[in-house]
């Protein structure tokens, strides 16, 4: 079974807080844990959306279901990720990244909503699960990613510049990595200011190709794959 959200009422509050103070507290508690991002064209979180049939979607780390919004956020669709069973429950992935380490993974979920995850990819023995592969592998793309998100965060690079952290990213970083879907967003934001709409098919073909690639089982790939194909919709390059 998937880990359920804390509930903000099991949290002890810090000093002395009137009654009035203690459901506000509470209430803002709830928003944190139960609001999705609203992400603007280039994949950035601009609001803070509360839906409320998606707060019932528990987390796990091999999810059948992604979201994405519509309508300016008005709206949260959930789109499955493999085939899903009569009576399966319908589960995202409350984290950006799937392919962290699983140590990474309990450390921001606890961190950031209160729990220890006990779904089924992280109750697998490491030695048979692909999380045992991560262990090894994790620590030049941690860096990469930590240097990536420092950038990006900082703003204002060039096509050139984007381009050439992109490339740096091959071999390292998997195509269906938040922050590598973030580099193509930002060359198609150059790409459609200056009318170049070569890069623009360039990148967006790269990003509908890693989702694509991707395949049920296949946990790695599965990293934000929502966002890529919510992103061709929105550009209209693929129809359902």
């Amino acid at each position: 079974m998937a880990a359920m959200r804390a509930s903000p009422d099991g949290f002890k509050s810090e000093g002395s807080l009137t009654q009035a103070e203690e459901h506000a507290v509470g209430v803002y508690r709830r928003i944190l844990c139960n609001a999705h991002p609203v992400l603007d064209g280039t994949g950035k979180s601009v609001a803070l959306g509360v839906y409320p049939a998606g707060c019932y979607a528990n987390h796990s780390c091999d999810p059948n279901v992604a979201i994405s919004h519509v309508g300016d956020g008005r709206a949260l669709v959930m789109r499955a990720l493999r085939p899903i069973a009569q009576g399966e429950e319908l589960c995202y992935s409350y984290l950006a990244e799937l392919y962290q380490p699983r140590a990474a993974r309990h450390e921001a979920l606890q961190k950031g909503y209160y729990f220890e995850c006990e779904c089924r990819r992280c109750g697998e023995d490491l030695n048979k699960s692909p999380d045992g592969l991560l262990e090894d592998e994790f620590g030049e793309a941690a860096a990469m990613q930590t240097e990536l998100q420092e950038a990006l965060e900082a703003g204002g690079q060039s096509r050139e510049a984007l381009g050439a952290m992109l490339a740096g990213t091959q071999g390292v970083l998997h195509p269906c990595n938040s922050l590598v879907y973030s580099l193509h967003l930002g060359l198609v934001a150059h790409g459609s200011n200056e009318e170049d709409w070569e890069t623009v098919a360039t990148s967006v073909a790269a990003m509908i190709a890693a989702r694509r690639s991707c395949f049920a089982g296949d946990l790695v790939g599965m990293v934000l794959l929502h966002r890529v194909y919510a992103r061709a919709l929105d550009l209209s390059l693929i129809h359902i």
